[in-house]
């Protein structure tokens, strides 16, 4: 049985519409119940979570491209690109709640926006492949 080989990492473009709107949802919700604090917080928080989707799609896109050439460190590189993007985005989570202030709630709202997009994005795309 042979495997097919990927040519996009298939979900990951699709995400990223899903985390505008996402995005967009949360703002509205966070301003209308804690106001413009928490609409800023939540603001923070969904920049995060689209620079994340967008490093995950760059991160895979990248992968494949590699892969189809033949690299066979692309694993190791891609594990070493997603730790590096988890300590940064955490770090820089942790100061803008810490230092910056921002209210914990709407920030992990905002922050969690990648989740249900990716999660979205690839349920999407096991749908179309049925």
């Amino acid at each position: 049985m042979m495997t097919p080989t990927p040519t996009v990492a298939e979900p990951l473009p699709g995400a990223r519409s899903f985390a505008a709107v996402g995005s967009a949802f949360v703002l509205a919700l966070c301003g209308l119940l804690w106001g413009r604090r928490g609409f800023s917080s939540a603001a923070a928080g969904s920049l995060l979570s689209l620079a994340n989707v967008w490093a995950l799609d760059r991160f895979a896109q990248r992968a494949v491209e590699r892969a189809e050439l033949g690299d066979l460190s692309v694993a190791g590189q891609l594990t070493a690109a997603l730790g590096a993007k988890t300590i940064v985005l955490l770090t820089t989570a942790w100061v803008l709640i810490r230092v910056g202030g921002f209210q914990t709630l709407p920030f992990g709202l905002g922050y969690m926006v990648s989740i249900f997009s990716l999660l979205g994005a690839g349920l999407r795309a096991a749908r179309r492949a049925e």
